[in-house]
């Protein structure tokens, strides 16, 4: 099946929306210190790392 032009800005735009309100819920979170909540929202299998200043 191929998309019209209009088909595809269409389906890009809402796979715009949606990421745009991940982050934006991923910001929340992050701003009002809910760690543990954006922790769950991460998939379990990445390695996160968070770089640590030896003193």
């Amino acid at each position: 099946m191929t998309l019209t032009a209009s088909e595809n800005l269409q389906e890009y735009m809402v796979l715009y929306a949606e990421c745009v309100s991940f982050l934006h819920q991923e910001a929340e979170l992050m701003d009002n210190a809910q760690l543990f909540q954006w922790l769950d929202g991460l998939t379990p299998d990445i390695d996160y790392r968070i770089p640590q200043e030896v003193a």
